[in-house]
């Protein structure tokens, strides 16, 4: 072996590192990520690409990726940015190396149907009236989230056909005055049914004449409100003509005990954060009832205030080193997702159970500001501004190594013959490789390499070195390789007489 072989060898152990992340395929689908509050997401999975460090999730329309996936995990990713129902999402994946390497996936379209997650809670409110003559109940209920089929039921028997879902009110004229009566509403979809909590409604025997009517027909809305951080519903009515009290049932319990005939709003602040609840107003006097329909609500107040840090870093495992920046936060309440913002522009996201993230697209020198926003249903709140000076020489100056591809290698030779290949001089560097290549298909890897043609012809050499701190040089010519000249026997001397 030739000397310094030794440090070429090491070098060559090396080389895998150069060899970009492989092909791989992207696939994905739509998902419920929270049935309660009916969020849809999508689920992207992909098989492993060789050589990959990480995978970054792109989404069609959006500059930078959504998030990213060390290598060596689940090889998968759920994200609910930007997905709801009846739209498309287009995602690609990009494998990243440790020096600089990529391969992009394939692209995957998306749909997210409307019975992704099934249908949301919701309540029933109806009031018994007198309609020609004759008792009725009418029936109304909130909207249901992912555009079920209604079906309405008395007393556990249905009463109603398939309803659309748009269709969101019943009139039951299949009752009797003096009686009581249990409602309810199942919407249903692909995924699954969801009921309303039972509603009660009792006739009077005098409701189409004589005696105390029972309490008229009113309206009520909700809607949501935050005070000092802490989220609440606010559920208001119109009046209801001989009410004598009311009530405020959430998800079919009572939350706001009984209110005197003159109130027309209740605060609910033990609402849960984040969760659909659904709001019913039920009027009361000594002849029944009427209920109103507040509708749906997801209380929740903007994220809380978190701080942000950001240090800069030298990454060892690209090639060549370099800088990295490390963003790290405390965590927000009421978050879905962090947005990273650089300079004023986006350049990644992550879900809302993330607190870190790292940038890799820094470069040494330059001064970047970084805010990360967190996202949550309640609103926006940015985090403090990190102002981020990276130094030019975090990843130290590149070894000094003064490469020469100058090489001795001769203008002509002859099949069958050991040529020599040879580099005037050793390079300097610590570590280095040396690729030959001799114009016929083979390479070599040595300093001084002798080499053999079999077949004549003019061939272009070529070769490459290239030192620990990414310094490369490069040399090529031509060699002519002709047959071997035949030999001419000796002449015979003419003997003498």
């Amino acid at each position: 072996m030739k000397p310094g072989s030794i440090a070429i060898v090491l070098l060559l152990a090396a080389l895998p590192l150069f060899a970009a992340p492989g092909a791989f395929t992207l696939s994905g689908s739509a998902f419920c990520s929270d049935a309660n509050s009916g969020q849809p997401g999508v689920h992207l999975a992909w098989t492993t690409s060789a050589n990959a460090t990480q995978y970054d999730v792109y989404m069609a329309g959006q500059d930078a990726p959504i998030g990213s996936v060390p290598a060596g995990g689940s090889n998968t990713f759920d994200t609910t940015y930007f997905a709801s129902i009846f739209q498309t999402r287009t995602y690609h994946l990009i494998a990243k190396d440790g020096s600089g390497g990529t391969s992009t996936s394939n692209s995957v379209d998306v749909f997210i149907p409307a019975d992704v997650c099934p249908p949301g809670p919701f309540t029933v409110s109806g009031n018994a009236s007198c309609d020609s003559a004759a008792p009725a109940v009418h029936l109304s209920w909130g909207s249901s989230t992912q555009q079920p089929t209604f079906r309405v039921f008395r007393d556990g028997s249905q009463i109603s056909g398939d309803l659309n879902w748009t269709n969101q009110s019943f009139i039951d004229k299949g009752v009797v005055a003096g009686r009581s009566y249990t409602y309810t509403v199942t919407a249903s979809n692909a995924s699954k049914s969801t009921t309303t909590p039972p509603l009660n409604i009792t006739i009077s025997s005098t409701i189409c004449g004589g005696g105390t009517p029972p309490p008229g027909a009113f309206s009520a809305s909700v809607s949501a409100f935050c005070t000092n951080g802490t989220p609440g519903a606010r559920v208001n009515w119109t009046a209801s003509s001989g009410a004598a009290s009311y009530v405020v049932n959430r998800n079919g319990a009572t939350v706001s005990g009984t209110l005197p005939s003159g109130a027309t709003s209740f605060d609910d602040t033990s609402a849960p954060a984040g969760q659909n609840s659904s709001y019913v107003v039920v009027a009361s006097n000594s002849a029944g009832s009427a209920t109103a329909t507040a509708g749906n609500v997801v209380p929740s107040c903007p994220p809380s205030a978190f701080s942000l840090t950001a240090t800069a870093a030298c990454s060892v495992i690209a090639s060549p080193p370099s800088p990295v920046v490390t963003l790290d936060w405390s965590a927000a309440t009421m978050t879905t997702n962090y947005l990273i913002i650089r300079d004023g522009m986006q350049t990644g996201v992550v879900n809302g159970n993330t607190m870190t993230f790292t940038d890799t697209e820094a470069i040494a020198g330059q001064t970047y500001q970084y805010v990360v926003r967190a996202v949550g249903p309640g609103g926006n709140t940015d985090s403090n501004s990190v102002l981020l000076a990276i130094d030019p020489a975090i990843c130290g100056a590149p070894p000094s190594c003064e490469l020469s591809c100058a090489a001795n290698v001769p203008a002509t030779g002859v099949t069958g013959g050991a040529i020599s290949f040879a580099l005037l001089q050793a390079p300097p560097c610590s570590q280095f490789y040396v690729v030959w290549t001799f114009g016929d298909g083979t390479n070599a890897r040595e300093l001084t390499q002798t080499h053999v043609y079999a077949i004549p012809g003019i061939y272009q050499w070529n070769v490459t070195i290239v030192g620990s701190g990414g310094q490369s040089c490069t040399n090529s010519g031509t060699i002519t390789i002709t047959s071997p000249a035949p030999q001419v026997p000796p002449k015979r001397r003419a003997a003498r007489h």
